[in-house]
């Protein structure tokens, strides 16, 4: 297990119980997200970041706001490339589906991380390791205008976060997601 984990987005949904999965465990963490000052909007968090969490082993890169996400990654990456640490994006299964009802930019947004995690899980040299997960639908705030039917609890999903962290190096891309079936929405 590492000695400390840095988390984006821990005051609700999957970031808070992975917040609260680390407080059960007695695994130091700290959190950044709006509430204490470090907006991921903000491009002076972005050069802020890297220094902040310099003594954690583990960045779970979870918040997520547009492309922002997507500039946190490599901006933790350029610092830690040539370190033992990883990094852990949360993305989405939202992509993998077609709607046919409208666009919707938080698709391209995920589809994008998808890509940079990818892109840097085989840089040539790197010691950081990449990992990204893509859940389905987590019941959180966000999600709770949605109707669908079965949402995995966020507290399961940070399980497997934790899992994941624990996993060999060659082990770079998991997808966690319910399986879709006729009965489904």
């Amino acid at each position: 297990m590492p000695s400390k984990i840095a988390i984006t987005g821990h005051t609700s949904g999957l970031g808070k119980a992975l917040a609260e999965y680390c407080d059960n465990k007695g695994i130091e963490w700290v959190g950044f997200s709006r509430s204490n000052g470090n907006d991921i909007n903000d491009k002076d968090f972005h050069r802020r970041l890297p220094k902040a969490i310099e003594d954690c082993d583990v960045f779970i890169n979870n918040a997520d706001m547009q492309h922002n996400q997507i500039a946190l990654l490599y901006k933790v990456w350029e610092s830690w490339q040539q370190l033992d640490k990883q990094i852990v994006c949360i993305s989405s299964t939202s992509q993998e589906y077609l709607h046919k009802d409208k666009a919707y930019p938080y698709d391209a947004y995920k589809q994008g991380l998808d890509y940079a995690c990818a892109q840097l899980q085989y840089i040539l040299g790197s010691r950081c390791k990449v990992t990204n997960i893509k859940p389905g639908w987590i019941d959180t705030p966000l999600a709770a205008d949605y109707d669908i039917p079965h949402k995995m609890a966020p507290s399961y999903v940070a399980e497997v976060v934790m899992w994941t962290i624990q996993q060999p190096e060659h082990i770079e891309s998991l997808t966690v997601s319910e399986r879709r079936n006729a009965n489904s929405k």
